[in-house]
């Protein structure tokens, strides 16, 4: 459910994504398949899991 929510709604748009702690990724929504977001940004394409994230 989650998965269709982020394709239907932030496919192509800029998000953060923090999985706790230090771990932030920021870019722009590419793909999301099997709970696997994959973002890119200018520096580097970023793979969080949908279960450990909250946009």
């Amino acid at each position: 459910m989650l998965q269709s929510f982020i394709v239907e709604h932030y496919l192509e748009s800029a998000v953060d994504v923090y999985c706790g702690g230090p771990d932030i990724f920021k870019g722009e929504v590419k793909a999301c398949a099997d709970n696997v977001l994959t973002l890119e940004n200018q520096i580097a394409c970023g793979h969080p899991n949908l279960k450990d994230g909250v946009c």
